[in-house]
């Protein structure tokens, strides 16, 4: 009865001393990640796996290896199994390169030799010699491909160094116990070399995503303005032939009126002039040009053309491509007014909703056909006119749903339309260079 309370009373000691060693390391564990974590971030990151460092990167990289290393010094068996001075030898060598792991091992070896003196340390320097040493020819032959794998037979096998440069040291009394603790230390700190690497080379699978993500994001912005500018490019010259067909038919009506138009005519083509072709409008001042380019066809067509707008006040600080609204205002004016014998109105329309902003021009022209319709809008090989090209521009801004809209019934008229969205700017302050 005795003899069983002793056995159990035993196995009872040797559970919870394993329950407290399995605390301990993943509380270590844990302490490792932290640390791993810290050294992971920002310019160390860049340090750790950067191929080529100035002589000032090596030596900030090694004290701060060193730094961590040197609690194994300071605090022994505070990090128990894991041995920070070996590993952090260990992890220097194989992510910064020989003059890392010198450095680490130099400070290392200062401050054992501050805090035991030469006859108590010496063992303990001579074992970084030997990890750094381990590790640099490690390092070399291993395959980049296999970094984790690698990294955990480094730390075993620089571990295994370093235990057996301390054979010496261990007491005939104690060996079993040294060298248990010992054989646990080599796999800790093959793990915790692995450890270490695994959440460095996230964090660095991580920065280069993010980098990636934005050099292609910069890209597509550079390939879209620059399909904006040679769409913006072509808007010009068919706003130009536009307002030049209008002033011939003039010279043979009113040449009066013609002069006029002419005039009223370079004001708009030096306005056109000074936008550069990555500047979004504001409102106010695309709808100048509007009233500008309809005051000189109200001057061809007289009292054919009367214009009724309808702009929500809320809208003025929306910003459009040029030429947008215009661009939906010719089209009413040259097919829509002018083909038919009487009198038309176009009405343009501006209106702030929740998400979005319509603008809508509408006019009671001689309208289309549904095969019109379509041909207006279709994308074709062939040269593009101003609807399809604005809607390739709403589209490469704000996605398919913001393209040109398409209304008519033939003698009804026909109503063009458009919506931008009403709070997110963003893509055509970017193009403007504005906040």
């Amino acid at each position: 009865m005795y003899g069983q309370c002793v056995i159990g009373s035993r196995d009872r000691i040797e559970l919870d001393y394993f329950i407290r060693a399995l605390n301990a390391f993943i509380e270590d564990t844990c302490v490792l990640v932290a640390v791993a974590f810290l050294l992971a971030r920002g310019r160390m990151l860049a340090l750790l796996f950067r191929e080529r460092r100035t002589p000032w990167e090596s030596l900030y990289l090694g004290v701060v290896l060193g730094i961590i290393g040197v609690t194994e010094e300071a605090f022994p068996g505070a990090r128990t199994p894991y041995l920070m001075d070996s590993l952090m030898v260990t992890f220097a060598a194989l992510t910064g390169g020989p003059v890392v792991s010198l450095v680490t091992v130099v400070l290392i070896t200062a401050v054992a030799l501050l805090l035991r003196g030469l006859r108590g340390a010496a063992w303990t320097v001579l074992g970084l010699a030997a990890v750094a040493l381990l590790g640099e020819a490690l390092r070399r032959a291993a395959d980049a491909r296999h970094r984790l794998p690698a990294g955990f037979a480094t730390g075993l096998l620089t571990q295994s160094a370093v235990a057996l440069i301390q054979l010496p040291m261990l007491k005939s009394g104690g060996a079993t116990g040294l060298l248990g603790r010992s054989a646990v230390a080599i796999m800790a700190n093959g793990f915790g070399t692995m450890l270490l690497l695994l959440v460095a080379n996230d964090a660095r699978l991580r920065a280069d995503s993010v980098r990636n993500r934005s050099e292609a994001q910069a890209a597509r912005a550079l390939v879209t303005e620059a399909q904006l500018n040679a769409l913006r490019a072509r808007v010009h010259p068919h706003f130009l032939f536009n307002a030049l067909t209008s002033i011939a038919a003039l010279c043979i009506e009113a040449p009066a009126r013609a002069e006029a138009a002419t005039v009223r005519l370079g004001q708009l083509m030096r306005r056109v002039l000074e936008i550069s072709a990555t500047t979004p409008l504001c409102l106010s001042d695309e709808l100048s040009h509007v009233q500008g380019y309809l005051e000189m066809e109200q001057l061809r067509l007289g009292d054919r053309l009367s214009v009724s707008w309808q702009v929500d006040p809320a809208c003025n600080q929306i910003r459009l491509p040029p030429f947008a609204i215009q661009t939906l205002v010719e089209n009413a004016v040259l097919h829509g007014i002018s083909p038919q014998v009487g009198p038309g109105k176009i009405t343009v329309t501006i209106r702030r909703f929740a998400r979005h902003v319509l603008v809508a021009v509408a006019d009671t022209g001689v309208g289309m056909t549904a095969d019109q319709r379509c041909q207006a809008m279709a994308p074709t090989a062939a040269r593009l006119h101003g609807l399809q090209i604005l809607t390739q521009q709403l589209t490469m801004l704000y996605g398919p749903r913001a393209r040109v809209r398409l209304i008519s019934q033939i003698d009804e008229g026909t109503v063009a339309a458009f919506r931008v969205p009403a709070e997110d700017q963003g893509v055509l302050k970017e193009l403007a260079g504005i906040g």
